[in-house]
């Protein structure tokens, strides 16, 4: 998981406010079941000395029917609203919290199970795309649609040869701007996976339009078609397959990396020796195994970077006053600093423990 969304977020100095809410309103009474859990989470962080205006700028979004959606995360300072995300599901538990470093860590875990991915069924005559983000919101664009035509004319005659000439060009612009398209939004929604359906010679002529770094990330769907009265229930059910199975071997092929590289200095296992190697900007992969009981800690610094075990190796660094924050956050924040990627592991998948990294 890349984890440049994050960047913004950090720009600003602590403390954050970090809020998960249940906002579903599939209910008569879902608004006013809303306002009274944000009421205890709001006790809750008051109690923390958390501002009243900050207070009052994170509860204007919660309640807000426009901001409606099963779930919701909620970063915010003494500036305002930093960051907000719609949940695709309810958060696995409600968090008020305040602290140095906003609490991100539950908001990636949710966000694992859900790949930002591009969704493309092509014919002759363009294509529908759709991007699907993280939080499972949905964006869709219509390309192509020339009138002029789009069938060879199957007949003989001395015209013939010519309306074939021009329904192939069609093809071909179509097939361009859906190319265009493809990349345009592959590269905003940071898409991981782009699954290409529809009339086989366009995906053909589509595919070869794609630029490198998005063909790369192309999955064919072979049985996908684009015209309405498609069947869509077991389109659905390869697209889910497809996303599964590619979340499932993004994992396994870090795993494997790490194993791999273990014991050649390629490879780092624990909070501490995790944390120097980011603070040196080594950590290629981070590796983490979800536990939102864990309760480690790590000293930090303003910059990113400055995540340590020991107060000390931070002083020497020049950082006069250290703070002390959860470690997966901490490690999270270097990690988006660093460019690394982040990659949720299973316990006993081998890493050996709940915190390891692959090195540059």
């Amino acid at each position: 998981m890349r984890l440049d969304f994050l960047r913004p977020l950090y720009e600003h100095p602590g403390p954050y406010v970090s809020v998960y809410l249940d906002t579903g309103r599939d209910s008569e009474k879902a608004a006013d079941e809303v306002r009274l859990r944000w009421r205890a989470a709001r006790e809750e962080l008051a109690a923390e000395g958390v501002k009243a205006d900050v207070l009052d700028d994170v509860e204007e979004l919660v309640t807000s029917a426009d901001a409606a959606a099963p779930g919701r995360a909620v970063f915010a300072h003494g500036d305002g609203i930093a960051y907000t995300e719609p949940l695709p599901a309810a958060p696995r538990r409600p968090i008020a919290r305040a602290g140095p470093l906003p609490h991100v860590t539950p908001l990636l875990a949710q966000r694992a199970g859900h790949v930002p991915h591009l969704v493309v069924l092509a014919d002759h005559r363009g294509a529908r795309v759709m991007g699907v983000t993280a939080a499972g919101e949905q964006d869709v664009a219509e390309t192509g649609e020339d009138d002029r035509p789009v069938q060879k004319t199957g007949r003989g005659g001395l015209s013939a040869p010519r309306y074939d000439r021009i329904a192939e060009g069609v093809w071909e612009r179509n097939a361009g701007q859906t190319a265009a398209e493809v990349e345009r939004r592959a590269r905003r929604l940071g898409a991981e996976v782009v699954v290409v359906g529809g009339d086989p010679q366009t995906r053909s002529m589509l595919l070869e339009r794609l630029g490198p770094e998005v063909r790369d990330k192309v999955v064919v769907a072979e049985h996908a078609a684009r015209s309405p009265g498609a069947s869509s229930e077991s389109w659905e059910e390869r697209l889910d397959s497809a996303l599964t199975a590619w979340s499932r071997g993004r994992t396994e092929d870090a795993v494997d990396r790490f194993q791999r590289r273990r014991g050649a200095d390629g490879t780092t296992e624990g909070i501490a020796p995790t944390a120097r190697r980011l603070r040196e900007g080594r950590v290629a992969e981070l590796l983490l195994v979800d536990r939102p009981e864990a309760n480690g800690r790590l000293w930090i610094g303003p910059e990113p970077q400055q995540v340590a075990a020991d107060v000390g190796e931070l002083r020497l660094e020049g950082v006069s006053e250290p703070e002390r924050e959860r470690a997966d956050d901490a490690l999270v924040r270097g990690a988006c600093a660093t460019g690394a990627e982040l990659i949720f592991v299973g316990p006993d998948d081998g890493t050996g423990d709940d915190v390891a990294a692959v090195l540059r």
